[in-house]
């Protein structure tokens, strides 16, 4: 394991559907390569569906029902390919966009539905193509890894308004994930292969055709406090094109350490990992069922699934700050169902004490304050992240950490390595 700490062999997890809904939305219904709706412990972001698209909908968690309150930003011209908040700031986030751009914004501290942003605080162009996706790294503060549909993954300094590094694949960009150190990006793209980049290096250090079939693949590390440092889980397709996953150690890349046929379903499987507890959730756009695992002790074992008569639209979890302790729920997941709907289901590990807080099932969760500045991390130094109590009752930390820089327009390099000064 990445961390010395004990983790719990999960038997039993059921998934439990709430009966209150985030209902009488516009959400947008079409399809990205990303999961296609992002949360923190405030607010939850999801496309709206607008003509020609390009709006943002940004709600807050807590309000739950019919007709919640949503605030829209409107600043880009062509659909939302993918949005995430920072880690250490609960009011910036990042979004990529079908116009080649990714945008910075800062939600104002009172988000009500009359709230509406159309200036960024940063944009980063020079995509020749739309950007697929905009990925925060989770130990170091300001970095932030953006992928683009011509194969180019782009490094940004955001605090400084700086592309300090670029990488060019050959094919399309489907996947990437920063390790939880924040040292190595990993990627799928179009060629069925796992790409591992140093973006400080701003190379690729291993590479690998992960899978056989001809539909996409996607990755997820499975390293932190229960995962294992170097270990890559990505799902695909096989050469009948029945869906599959394998386990990759990446400091050995000739054949994977475990590797498994899932299902013959046709849509690919996202997967999302809580390394806290090794739970590892396999989710398909259409399916109607979300499988989960347990990566425990370098050995994945099937738990049980959440099934439904309705199919995902799209989907995300909440943190793990975010999770109500005092009913046992380790995770929770919004599924989008249809236009209007966001369905809240919480995984629920059954104790017969529920009102006593489980020690076992809440190690330290990810903390909201970076484990490095981008300065420290640009010199070489690899940290681990910090962690919190999640325990109710002791004090948070602050959240708000410090402000960006002004809106600054910024040009990717597509060129290898190239820095931009």
């Amino acid at each position: 394991m990445a961390d010395a700490v004990d983790v719990p062999l999960i038997k039993n997890l059921y998934a439990e559907a709430w009966k209150q809904q985030y209902s009488d939305l516009r959400l947008s219904t079409k399809q990205t390569e990303s999961c296609g709706l992002a949360a923190n412990t405030e607010y939850i972001a999801a496309p709206w569906d607008v003509g020609g698209g390009g709006v943002l909908g940004i709600l807050r968690l807590a309000d739950i029902g019919r007709n919640p309150a949503v605030a829209k930003i409107k600043g880009h011209t062509a659909s939302i390919q993918d949005t995430n908040f920072s880690p250490f700031h609960r009011d910036i986030l990042a979004t990529a966009c079908e116009d080649t751009i990714v945008r910075i914004w800062q939600l104002p501290e009172e988000v009500t539905g009359t709230t509406e942003l159309k200036e960024p605080i940063a944009t980063l162009t020079g995509a020749l193509k739309k950007v697929l996706s905009a990925e925060w790294n989770p130990a170091v503060s300001g970095i932030l890894a953006s992928g683009c549909f011509d194969g180019t993954v782009a490094f940004w300094n955001v605090e400084k308004n700086e592309n300090f590094a670029s990488v060019k694949f050959q094919e399309s960009l489907l996947s990437a994930k920063w390790s939880w150190k924040g040292d190595l990006l990993a990627c799928t793209t179009k060629d069925k292969a796992l790409n591992i980049v140093d973006p400080r290096a701003a190379q690729v250090v291993g590479s690998v055709a992960c899978h056989d079939g001809s539909k996409a693949c996607k990755c997820t590390w499975i390293d932190g406090l229960a995962g294992r440092d170097g270990h890559v889980f990505t799902t695909g397709f096989g050469k009948m094109q029945e869906r599959e996953m394998a386990i990759w150690d990446t400091r050995k890349f000739d054949k994977p350490v475990y590797h498994a046929e899932i299902d013959r379903g046709s849509s690919p499987l996202y997967p999302i990992f809580d390394e806290t507890t090794g739970m590892l959730y396999v989710c398909g756009k259409g399916d109607s069922s979300c499988r989960y695992y347990q990566y425990h002790g370098g050995t994945l074992r099937s738990v049980d699934a959440y099934r439904s008569s309705v199919p995902i639209k799209n989907f995300c979890f909440i943190p793990k700050l975010a999770v109500d302790q005092m009913r046992a729920e380790i995770g929770r997941m919004l599924k989008q169902e249809n236009g209007n709907v966001l369905q809240p289901i919480s995984f629920i590990v059954p104790r017969k004490n529920q009102d006593v807080f489980q020690a076992d099932l809440y190690p330290p969760a990810p903390d909201v304050e970076p484990s490095m500045t981008a300065e420290e991390w640009f010199k070489g130094e690899n940290k681990a992240i910090r962690r919190r109590s999640v325990k109710p009752g002791e004090k948070s930390k602050k959240i708000f950490l410090t402000t960006l820089p002004p809106t600054q327009t910024l040009v990717v390099s597509t060129t290898l390595g190239e820095m931009l000064q």
